[in-house]
């Protein structure tokens, strides 16, 4: 099980759970030439391993390891990971934006949309985040605020049911019905155009009327030849919506943290990807607020702490040995 349900990339039981490991070498096979006993690595547990982190030893192909950096805190290196993964797939591998698109992103207060802001912000984009009337304003525009950030609320633009900001003889997005005050928003933003690229990060803890309305919503916030990439792994779409992505000329595709692993072929892109997320965090180009940091015999109480996340949470776990 994971917080979305059953796991789709479920290890046979009996397993020990953990994905993403950090700690020190204590012995290597006679072909590992990547590290050697002594070294602090930081790692990920393949799928099909029943081996998981939350032990005190594992085992770990070569292919899935790199040295951590040395200015980088292992707690801090090990809940970067399996966030910055999701956000460097959505964003080099899944949008490739070029300077001057414009993304939506829907999560933006969870790990993973926190990074892909972050990483999003520094290839000269617009950014458009979304906050509701209880969320704190003034801290979201400390925290994730760029230049190049929009931040949108319910009052951002008053909604005008007349309002149509298409020039005539343009492609009709419905403007005059945005029904959602956030289509409102993108649409006066963007002067009728729709957005370039949408991150959709779940956030619904499977309600699937909210599922409804925010696929419709983001049905009529894209532009044409756009992206729309999300981490939803029980998703549908009905034929009705598909035909406005074709007629868009958009796309849908997926992320998800674990595909990586399921092939050979890429398990040296996901080496490069790890390696990348951890040198931006030393370096400081993207972080996460401290991790909430649990011994192994407090198990239980980080089982909690996960659980008792919202959606509007950006906190990580860290289990200590």
């Amino acid at each position: 099980q994971n917080q979305n349900g059953p796991c789709v990339y479920a290890r046979s039981t009996p397993l020990v759970p953990g994905w993403e490991v950090a700690g020190t070498v204590v012995a290597v096979g006679s072909s590992v030439s990547t590290c050697q006993p002594g070294h602090f690595i930081v790692g990920i547990c393949q799928s099909n391993n029943p081996l998981g982190g939350c032990a005190e030893f594992t085992i770990l192909g070569q292919d899935n390891v790199t040295l951590k950096p040395p200015a980088l805190d292992a707690s801090k290196a090990v809940a970067i990971l399996c966030p910055g993964i999701l956000a460097y797939s959505a964003v080099y591998y899944g949008m490739r934006p070029e300077k001057g698109d414009t993304v939506l992103v829907l999560g933006s207060r969870t790990p993973f949309g926190l990074l892909a802001i972050q990483l999003l912000s520094r290839l000269g984009v617009y950014v458009f985040i979304y906050v509701d009337e209880s969320d704190d304003v003034d801290t979201m525009k400390d925290t994730l605020a760029s230049e190049n950030t929009i931040i949108l609320s319910p009052n951002s633009h008053k909604y005008d049911p007349d309002s149509n900001n298409m020039n005539e003889g343009d492609f009709n997005f419905n403007t005059k019905h945005y029904e959602d005050p956030l289509v409102e928003s993108i649409m006066k933003e963007t002067n009728g155009l729709g957005i370039n690229h949408v991150l959709d990060i779940d956030t619904s803890n499977g309600d699937t009327q909210v599922d409804d309305l925010r696929k419709r919503m983001i049905l009529k916030c894209l532009g044409t030849q756009s992206t729309w990439i999300t981490n939803r792994q029980d998703f549908e779409l009905h034929p009705s919506e598909i035909n406005q992505l074709s007629l868009r000329g958009s796309s849908l595709s997926f992320v998800n943290q674990h595909s990586w692993s399921c092939s050979g072929v890429k398990q040296s892109r996901l080496l490069h990807v790890v390696q990348d997320v951890l040198s931006k965090s030393e370096q400081g180009e993207i972080s996460l607020p401290v991790p909430a940091c649990f011994a192994i015999d407090n198990i239980q109480n980080a089982a909690q702490a996960i659980h008792n996340f919202d959606e509007k949470n950006t906190q990580t776990v860290v289990v200590r040995l």
